[in-house]
């Protein structure tokens, strides 16, 4: 039996030349997440961020202690 979740429901509709309609559009177009907002960075940057801060701060640490 073929595996039906091989490739989405009106995949071949559209390789042969019937696109989809508006109504299908408008569908997918309410289903498709959100546009993130630009002004907040996402929090894997911030957390990034603060590891690098933290890793960096350490080891000047270690280096200060180490000639003393």
């Amino acid at each position: 039996m073929p595996d039906p979740a091989a490739a989405p429901l009106g995949t071949d509709a559209e390789a042969a030349g019937a696109p989809p309609t508006a109504a299908e559009r408008a569908l997918a177009a309410s289903q498709a997440p959100a546009e993130p907002d630009s002004d907040n960075p996402p929090n894997g940057i911030a957390v990034y961020l603060m590891l690098l801060f933290g890793v960096t701060a350490s080891l000047v640490a270690i280096m200060y202690l180490a000639q003393g």
